[in-house]
């Protein structure tokens, strides 16, 4: 029954994460009003239309410094208030929405009669990204059409692999995931399943619901409990890394669970 003021913090990827329980403060308050940096408002706008979503801004917006607020919070702090314990932590359901208009044009654009369409994401800072190459027992399968969702320019690493599995990525020169991430997530929701590092694109596919398989890093993370399939989201399976290179039994596991799950796509 309170005012609430919540403030992001934190890099891309866990803001799209804990944004997961913003409805849930919502219900429980007499009013929230989300601040977030200006790329996230459209997407956080959609998504969640019972919060009031303010741009971040240096003054602040003088709609936030003239309100009146029982409390506030960080965003990071909603999981220690609504998921206290192991016990209490259920999946958070579907809660991103991409344009539909934009995800509905991106589809039409990326289907393939046949085929199923996957999105790829690889590179980040270590120990997270691995080269493309690596995913080559994905890559090659059959019935598979290729979207990257990379962000920077990786045309010579993709041009490479191309030539050197005899496959095809389709890059969209219309979209830009670090300057329209509301573009990058009609993107995503465009797609049939995704494969990705531990990067934003791995809680845009959660949140959105798509069958995705993530390769994590060697080091344990507090994200994920240990556990094969996140916490936060039910689509999403986790294959931890044991080093980084050689033969990797992580990623072997992973591409035999996506054939699998391409064995079930219907066509």
């Amino acid at each position: 029954g309170k005012r609430i003021l919540v403030w992001s913090e934190q890099g891309v990827g866990d803001k799209l994460l804990f944004a997961g329980l913003l409805p849930e403060l919502a219900r429980a308050a007499a009013a929230c009003t989300m601040e977030i940096e200006q790329r996230l408002v459209p997407l956080f706008r959609r998504s969640f239309p019972q919060i009031d979503v303010v741009a971040r801004r240096d003054p602040p917006d003088p709609g936030l410094t003239h309100a009146t607020f029982d409390v506030q919070l960080p965003l990071g702090d909603l999981p220690l208030l609504l998921r206290p314990n192991i016990a209490s932590f259920r999946p958070l359901g579907s809660y991103l929405k991409g344009d539909p208009a934009l995800t509905n044009e991106l589809r039409r654009r990326y289907r393939r009669e046949g085929l199923a369409t996957i999105g790829i994401a690889w590179a980040s800072r270590a120990p997270k990204g691995i080269p493309l190459a690596d995913f080559a027992p994905l890559l090659t399968l059959p019935g598979t059409n290729w979207i990257s969702l990379q962000y920077g320019d990786q045309a010579a690493e993709i041009l490479s692999v191309e030539r050197q599995l005899g496959i095809r990525i389709e890059c969209d020169p219309l979209i830009d995931p670090l300057l329209d991430f509301d573009g990058a997530v009609a993107q995503t929701a465009a797609l049939d399943a995704v494969v990705t590092i531990q990067n934003a694109t791995l809680y845009v596919a959660g949140a959105l619901g798509l069958p995705t398989f993530a390769l994590t890093p060697p080091g344990p993370d507090w994200r994920w409990f240990g556990r094969e399939v996140s916490p936060w989201h039910e689509s999403v399976r986790l294959y931890r890394r044991r080093g980084t290179a050689g033969n990797e039994p992580a990623l072997t596991q992973l591409a035999a669970n996506f054939a699998a799950w391409l064995d079930h796509f219907p066509r």
